[in-house]
């Protein structure tokens, strides 16, 4: 099996609303959906108010050179600015098992 999940844990930045963060959510798809190696995103978040972005690419290659275009996409700043950058963790793993 090959591929790479990148997750990012995060909390929303203080005056973010939900709705308002899943607008720019939805313009960061269709950026993620336009870059080489894109296989599939989830977002969801948790009672608790984390929120997880679940994407799958299909080698570290693609998975590194999507993250640092995404940083520099001015179409992609009020996404980033909807997030609470001290809450951020982001991990890339390589993909052992996947069930449908």
């Amino acid at each position: 099996m090959t591929g790479i999940i990148e997750i990012v844990h995060f909390r929303l930045a203080a005056g973010s609303s939900d709705e308002d963060f899943l607008v720019e959510a939805e313009k960061a798809s269709r950026f993620l959906r336009s870059r080489q190696g894109f296989v599939r995103r989830h977002l969801s978040k948790g009672d608790d108010g984390i929120w997880i972005d679940h994407v799958e690419w299909t080698d570290m290659e693609a998975a590194r050179a999507a993250a640092d275009a995404f940083m520099k996409a001015p179409s992609l700043g009020a996404f980033i600015a909807a997030i609470d950058a001290s809450s951020a963790v982001m991990a890339h793993n390589r993909l052992m098992l996947m069930a449908e």
